[in-house]
Parts: structure tokens; sequence; C-alpha cells
């Protein structure tokens, strides 16, 4: 999920579940199913794979994994239309426990929160506090690929405000750090959009 590999997701997914269920091991085909589930709803079935994620859906686990699964299936709700309980869920995961343990998926989650708000019309303000405290804390954590993202999605709030040359000094030295993965989504997007800025 969080290289965002939807047709890898849902065969793993698959082979989990197939592996639980020949071994009795539930706790491994929950996640199985969750991971199946999230693979669906990158693709044509959203409906099928976000009813799969939420049955799955632990509510008492470890906080840091509950940030991590958390934000896959607030940002399937998000994709499905169920923006309020998009943003419900991602700010109940912001205020899900403290500490290390809990930080390692946070990047990600004030994205979304950002996306999400922008979406329902906050105040551009809102947003773009959000989207930067995302780049942030990825910064912090060095989690490079989450810094991507949460700066991509600042650079194209910037784009949609005119602030081109502002949206592009942002995201190509983050761009630049990255000697591989090329093929991946992430990357793909951000290459795209600094293509759009004149940044390439």
């Amino acid at each position: 999920m969080i290289i965002r590999d939807r047709h890898g997701g849902e065969r793993m997914g698959a082979r989990t579940v197939a592996l639980a269920e020949k071994f009795d091991l539930p706790m491994i085909r929950w996640w199985g199913q969750y991971v199946m589930g999230w693979g669906k709803a990158q693709g044509l079935t959203l409906s099928e794979g976000l009813a799969l994620m939420e049955e799955a859906f632990p509510r008492r686990v470890t906080e840091g994994l509950y940030k991590f699964l958390g934000a896959a299936l607030a940002e399937a709700r998000f994709d499905a239309g169920r923006v309020t309980e998009a943003i419900a869920l991602v700010d109940h995961a912001l205020n899900t426990g403290e500490g290390p343990a809990s930080g390692l998926f946070v990047p990600e989650i004030h994205r979304l929160r950002g996306v999400f708000s922008r979406s329902l019309g906050f105040p551009a303000e809102e947003v773009e506090r959000a989207l930067r405290t995302a780049v942030q804390i990825a910064e912090e954590q060095g989690a490079f690929l989450l810094k991507l993202r949460a700066a991509t999605s600042l650079a194209r709030l910037w784009r949609d405000q005119g602030k081109v040359q502002q949206a592009r000094e942002l995201l190509a030295p983050v761009y630049g750090w990255f000697t591989e993965g090329f093929d991946t989504l992430d990357l793909k997007e951000a290459e795209a959009l600094l293509e759009e800025l004149g940044g390439l």
C-alpha cells in the first residue's frame, strides 16, 4: 500500500488469504483481506474493495498500524464519495496515541486531511497548513516517498493558486532525490506535475 501498487496488492492479499485459510490463521487472514480489498479499491472494483477493507478493518491494533490502515481506508472512502466519513477517520487517526511508533504514517494522515479538506471547500489556509505539516514531518522522519507524495499535493494546491514557481521550487528537489522507482505511481504523478510546471 505504501508504493500504491494495486495489482501487486490484490495478488499478495489473495495469496495471503489462501494461505491463512489453508493453515487456519485468522489473524493473518484479515490482513490479507484488507490488502486485497485495497488493491481492488484502486481499480475498477472500488465498491467491492471498500467492502472488503471495512469488513477487515481492525478496531484495536497498535497505534502505528491503525494510522497506516486508517489512511488507506480513508482514501478508499474518499474515492467512493464518502468524504465526510473519510475526514472523520483521518481526524480519529491523528488523535490516536502519541510517540514514535504512532508517528510512522502520520505524514500521510496529514496529507489526506489536506486533500479531503480541500474537496470540502475548507479555507485554503487550513488546507495548506495540513499539507505543509505532512511535508515537514516526512522530512523529519526521512520518509522520502511520503515527502514526495505530500510535496506533490502541496504543489498542486499552489499551482491552482497561481504560485507556479513556488510549486516548482518545492517539488523539483524532492523529486530529484530519487534515482530509481520511476515506474511507480507517486513518481509518475510528480514527474507529470513538474512537466506541467516547467520544471523538467
